[in-house]
């Protein structure tokens, strides 16, 4: 028999043995009938003696009773803060309930009963064991933030999403992820012969080395062929630089049937602002290089 009784370790060890045989896990049947048991609240009002025991090995009797006869019990215990007993004892004694409360408890038990336990916002097993079953029961294929929404409107369970995807892959739940169909891009296929299409683009970068400024490289290619049809630097991208590059290509190659092109700004207006001649017309204008490729009959293609 040991002599002292190492409340901390011993403690310990039964509750977690209870943890994880769920020994007191709480499980939500409305089909059941309840039972509410409100156990005394202890207090120290003398000094520890077998009725202690009794008036607590009571309860628990009817509480477990209960269980095994098909209840869903809630079962409460806590600590009084004060009581007519604490006095009594005093007065019995000769002494200030303060006193006595410190001879029975010591010191740390008048400071906040919940020191060193979890705080009060801490969720317990019972309410994990509750969502994980309404996860089974009804929400098996809801997400984590669709079943949160749903188990704080339907079921009155306010959980913070984290808390909810944590208990789920600590369970084994996968994330449910949105199944978006493969994307099948096809490339253009390119024309039958020269002449027909003209890709350019421009490529800013670093052409010179690192210690040089930045300049773009505008280049033309021809789509079936893949022939380069002309090149050029410039400090950017600009209208100047396309207009030099065509006018190089019109001198080698003639006139491209069609020009496929991004949306840079010197090819394609990317304002939504209409001007009054714009308005009166009933078209945009187009920009400097577009009004040049219309005059020439080149057709302009958006990438």
């Amino acid at each position: 028999m040991i002599e002292t009784y190492d409340f901390a370790a011993i403690e310990a060890k039964w509750q977690r043995a209870w943890e994880e045989q769920r020994a007191f896990a709480a499980v939500a049947d409305p089909s059941r009938p309840k039972f509410y048991l409100l156990e005394m609240y202890p207090y120290p009002s003398g000094r520890i003696h077998m009725g202690h025991v009794r008036n607590y090995s009571i309860g628990d009797v009817i509480a477990r009773q209960k269980i095994m006869a098909g209840y869903s019990v809630l079962h409460p215990i806590g600590w009084d803060a004060l009581g007519m007993p604490a006095e009594n004892a005093a007065i019995k004694h000769g002494t200030h309930p303060r006193t006595w409360t410190l001879d029975n408890v010591g010191p740390s038990g008048l400071a906040h009963r919940r020191r060193g336990q979890p705080a009060r916002n801490t969720l317990g097993p019972e309410v994990r064991d509750r969502v994980l079953s309404q996860h089974e029961d009804r929400y098996a294929d809801f997400n984590d933030t669709h079943f949160t929404e749903m188990l704080a409107q339907r079921e009155g369970l306010k959980v913070s999403r984290e808390t909810v995807r944590r208990w789920r892959r600590q369970a084994g739940i996968k994330p449910k992820r949105r199944r978006r169909p493969p994307q099948h891009r096809s490339r253009r296929p390119r024309r039958p012969q020269m002449g027909l299409l003209m890709q350019w683009d421009g490529s800013p970068h670093r052409w010179f080395g690192p210690e040089r400024p930045p300049c773009s490289l505008l280049h033309a290619a021809d789509d079936a062929t893949s022939i380069v049809l002309g090149a050029l630097f410039r400090p950017t991208e600009d209208a100047i630089g396309y207009l030099k590059l065509l006018d190089m290509v019109l001198r080698t190659y003639g006139a491209p049937a069609a020009v496929y092109q991004d949306r840079h700004s010197a090819l394609f207006r990317n304002d939504t602002k209409w001007t009054l001649e714009e308005e009166l017309a009933g078209i945009r204008f187009p920009t400097h290089v577009g009004w040049v490729l219309n005059k020439i009959h080149i057709a302009s293609i958006p990438a």
